[in-house]
């Protein structure tokens, strides 16, 4: 998945008529690689967002305009609601900086690709993003960037063959924005690949259409994928192909006729360009770029064809004369179709900021309401946790009251059965009490009956000792 900074994000850069479009179909070939026809969208976000310079200089406007709108429309026929996404995402961007915002429709734009193409690594093809590299890297910095060079008389040669420019545009009246490809393009990509860097791949359009599996297995390293045969059969992907040809921008010649690669158009300008031609364009270039992009061969072979070699400083001049007759003459049209694409857009964001005026201070007052809401419930918790612990508590209580409760019953129920018995002993006792009422009085009568027997016992006593002395008395006389 393509990252907010542009992991699984790769941009191709070259001049135009460079080989990017035979290097695109390769690419795309692979299983792992969405590498649609030229989808021109950071030009058109720089020109939307007001997104460094680009408007100061003609870049070629429509080809971007028509180019981005067919790359925002082409996952819309393959998945519907696909472009109500990015349109949206457009929508939404207004609110934040510009760098931000063209990140996150990028992002969108180019995730919308690989999701209808099942893919995961997105290649944006674009010569012209020689006008913003600056932008490219600022907007995703971790995206990769291939650069591939081809010797600028051979892209003059195809400029020449392909598209007819005539030579008249490396002159003041004839000036064209394929001049400011040389004026400019070949010395940015120059200044770009001069200092080495992990995030850059220099491939060659030499290398590419001598021994093009050893290019395309180093550009497969570079993007951590797995080097496919396929690549190298690209000419039979007729779905890629049909693709290409339906393009309303790119490369017309590879795309319309494919067939396998060949070299037959490695340094073609010695047949293709007459001494005139050359000379037009070596008084623009002069000889110094021709090292700086590694064909420092092509210098001594233009030397031994008797060229006219300007100085460095008389080329510079040639050139800035050429991007301010470009600028002067050259009067590219605002959009147009992108306008009424996102105008709608545009006219809605100040009734939009407001709704989202209102929707903040809500959400404030939502936030200040959630807040004492959470007080509440904070307070509600703890109350009930003190809940929690009386009703433990009383529970604890119930318990003990319930086993007391238990308890005193049983202690009752002792009393109760002690009750009966002490009612039970004291009707005994006074059983007995009356029973020993009854032997007292019983006692009582035998202790009178015994007291009055003593007494006569006495009384015989008496009488007997009496009658004994009378005897005794009678017997002695």
């Amino acid at each position: 998945m393509i990252s907010h900074e542009g992991d699984h994000l790769v941009f191709l850069l070259s001049m135009p008529r460079s080989g990017s479009t035979l290097l695109s179909l390769m690419l795309g070939s692979h299983p792992e690689i969405c590498c649609p026809p030229e989808p021109w969208i950071v030009l058109a976000l720089a020109e939307y967002l007001r997104l460094g310079d680009v408007r100061s200089t003609p870049y070629g406007r429509e080809w971007a305009e028509i180019a981005a709108i067919e790359f925002l429309l082409k996952p819309e026929r393959m998945q519907r609601g696909a472009l109500g996404k990015a349109l949206r995402m457009i929508a939404e961007t207004s609110c934040l900086d510009a760098i931000t915002a063209a990140r996150q429709i990028l992002q969108t734009a180019y995730q919308l690709h690989l999701d209808v193409s099942g893919r995961s690594i997105f290649v944006d093809k674009t010569p012209r993003y020689y006008a913003v590299l600056g932008l490219v890297d600022k907007i995703s910095p971790r995206a990769k960037k291939i650069v591939l060079l081809r010797n600028p008389l051979d892209v003059f040669a195809s400029y020449k063959t392909t598209w007819e420019i005539p030579r008249t545009i490396f002159t003041p009246e004839g000036v064209s924005v394929h001049a400011r490809d040389f004026c400019e393009g070949l010395f940015t990509l120059a200044d770009y690949i001069a200092t080495p860097r992990n995030d850059l791949l220099v491939l060659r359009y030499e290398d590419l259409a001598n021994d093009p599996e050893s290019a395309l297995r180093s550009a497969c390293e570079f993007a951590d994928i797995d080097f496919s045969p396929t690549m190298l059969a690209y000419y039979k992907n007729t779905a890629l192909i049909e693709e290409y040809k339906r393009s309303p921008v790119g490369d017309p010649v590879s795309s319309s006729h494919p067939k396998p690669t060949s070299n037959r158009t490695v340094n073609a300008w010695e047949k293709r360009l007459d001494g005139v031609n050359i000379q037009a364009l070596i008084n623009v270039l002069g000889v110094k770029i021709f090292e700086r992009l590694g064909y420092g061969d092509t210098v001594a072979r233009l030397r031994d064809m008797s060229v006219d070699i300007p100085t460095e400083e008389q080329a510079f001049r040639c050139r800035n004369l050429l991007m301010r007759s470009l600028v002067d003459r050259v009067q590219e049209q605002p959009f147009s179709v992108w306008n009424n694409f996102v105008s709608p857009l545009k006219e809605c964001q100040a009734d939009r900021a407001a709704r989202l005026e209102a929707i903040h201070r809500q959400q404030e007052e939502l936030a200040g309401l959630q807040q004492r809401l959470r007080d509440s419930e904070a307070d509600r918790a703890a109350r009930l946790e003190v809940i929690y612990q009386q009703q433990e508590e009383l529970g604890g209580i119930r318990q003990s009251l319930e086993v007391s409760e238990a308890d005193r019953a049983a202690r009752l129920d002792a009393i109760h059965r002690q009750q009966e018995e002490l009612d039970r002993l004291r009707q005994s006792l006074e059983v007995s009490e009356a029973d020993r009422a009854a032997r007292l009085n019983a006692i009582h009568r035998q202790q009178e009956e015994l007291d009055r027997l003593h007494s006569f016992y006495g009384f015989l006593c008496y009488r007997f000792s009496k009658l004994k002395r009378w005897i005794d008395e009678s017997a002695k006389k």
